[in-house]
């Protein structure tokens, strides 16, 4: 498909079981029914949801940015309840074993230190991806030039300054971009790549 003529998008991701970052996802836009290879980003497992979106060559309508937020929102609040679900589903699963073989004190004990170590080997991965985001660009040229290709992005509910944002440019490359500051989110700005 031509990426430069595809509507602008947020598409939630849950990660598969077995996915690890830098993983190969097949991901298809509900809205567009484009198909899209995406690489699992630092910092994401298997049952957790990342949101991409597509990236435009121009700048778009607020009405196109409003409509763009609202979907972001239900299908955000679609993935919450999904892996919500799914972990409480593995919790009383777990707790049901745990207390079967009364090994209730040992398990806690060693559950707390797993989840301590995941988070503590989650911050490094996300420390490590900062240093390969791309920077946005606040005065860049429209259209872009030799130097590379400028596309326009929105920044999703939730995202602040300094978010990690995954999009897909119009031409189709996948670009980690970092949220400016003074921008919140349904503001659009440029990217350059």
């Amino acid at each position: 498909p031509s990426f430069g003529a595809v509507k602008m998008a947020f598409v939630s991701v849950q990660v598969p079981v077995g996915a690890t970052p830098g993983t190969t996802l097949q991901v298809t836009d509900p809205a567009s029914g484009v198909i899209y290879q995406v690489a699992v980003p630092p910092g994401y497992a298997p049952g957790t949801v990342f949101q991409m979106q597509t990236g435009s060559a121009e700048q778009r309508p607020q009405s196109d940015v409003d409509s763009m937020m609202a979907s972001a929102g239900m299908a955000a609040l679609s993935a919450s309840l999904a892996v919500g679900k799914a972990l409480a589903s593995a919790t009383w699963s777990a707790a049901k074993y745990v207390h079967k073989t009364g090994a209730d004190k040992k398990a806690l004990g060693m559950a707390a230190s797993a989840v301590g170590a995941g988070l503590t080997g989650l911050g490094k991965l996300a420390g490590a991806a900062g240093s390969a985001l791309m920077a946005p660009s606040t005065s860049a040229p429209a259209g872009g030039d030799a130097a590379g290709t400028v596309f326009w992005c929105v920044v999703p509910p939730g995202a602040k300054p300094g978010s990690q944002l995954l999009v897909i440019s119009p031409s189709g490359q996948q670009v980690m971009v970092e949220v400016p500051v003074g921008m919140s989110p349904g503001s659009q700005f440029q990217v350059m790549v």
